[in-house]
């Protein structure tokens, strides 16, 4: 890329370019990718979208963790949806969502705000 991009463009951009049935959107320095297998199990069996809630969180300062706390209640009050609850950006994509995607005029904000809704949900266990 020419220019410095947050997280969720610089993983739109490698949707893009993808070849396979799905991809996989994660950050191998914080998730834990143990749960990729069970993840792409889900995908396998005919889930679009198959989000995962990271258990091993990054620690955050206090002014961070106010901020995004703050933020994802509004949007929620906003829009029905907790985006760091419901919509995690450790997620496993079909090739046809991503077409359909494509098909917005902005698909980076789409994939951004891609709603929480008609997914199957996958919460790793703690052993």
């Amino acid at each position: 890329m020419t220019k410095e991009v947050d997280a969720y463009a610089a993983a739109w951009v490698g949707m893009e370019s993808a070849l396979g049935d799905f991809v996989a959107v994660i950050d191998p320095l914080t998730d834990d990718i143990r749960f990729f297998p069970k993840m792409l199990d889900e995908a396998v069996r005919g889930a679009d979208v198959v989000f995962a809630n990271n258990q091993q969180k990054p620690v955050q300062s206090w002014p961070y963790r106010a901020a995004s706390s703050l933020f994802n209640t509004l949007y929620s009050c906003f829009n029905g949806v907790h985006l760091a609850k419901e919509a995690p950006s450790y997620r496993i994509l079909s090739k046809t969502v991503i077409n359909f995607i494509l098909q917005h005029p902005q698909p980076t904000i789409s994939y951004r705000h891609l709603p929480a809704t008609g997914y199957r949900w996958f919460r790793p266990r703690v052993s």
